[in-house]
């Protein structure tokens, strides 16, 4: 007999702060973590790791709603740390925190680049580009995301 899961209650916030920026998903957890992977890739970044927390919550006997994080990054954008400051390497790969809240909505959560690098000035056109690539991969969410079939009409 399998032990009882105890549940966390907990309640995420549903607004930017001055550090992250929350935006709302129109698509359903699973379908928004898929519709930010294929963003990712459609930048031409890596997901260089996907974490599953609530996974990991339920195998220590926790209950969580969804949560998954999603990090992100190219060889490119490391050269351009790496040479303008390798203090810079403390904030990368970047991540996009995915979370359903207790309404059942999806929200995605990610720092913003400019002040994860902003001890560094010389990193600020690296924030840049990466602001850039965060609202493009974020703009994906508008489009209907479907997931990719395997078999001859694939």
């Amino acid at each position: 007999m399998s032990k009882a899961l105890i549940p966390v209650p907990y309640v995420l916030p549903t607004g930017s702060d001055t550090h992250w920026v929350v935006t709302p998903s129109p698509l359903a957890f699973e379908a928004s973590v898929e519709a930010v992977k294929l963003g990712i890739e459609g930048e031409g970044l890596w997901v260089i790791q996907e974490i599953d927390p609530t996974r990991l919550a339920r195998r220590g006997g926790y209950d969580i709603r969804p949560i998954r994080q999603v990090y992100f990054f190219h060889p490119r954008l490391l050269e351009a740390v790496l040479s303008r400051n390798p203090r810079g390497l403390a904030e990368v790969p970047f991540k996009f925190i995915l979370a359903e809240g207790q309404d059942g909505a999806t929200r995605i959560y990610h720092r913003r680049p400019a002040d994860a690098f902003k001890p560094w000035p010389e990193l600020a056109g690296v924030a840049d580009t990466l602001e850039t690539h965060i609202a493009r991969i974020l703009a994906t969410l508008a489009w209907p995301v479907v997931p990719r079939r395997e078999g001859p009409c694939a």
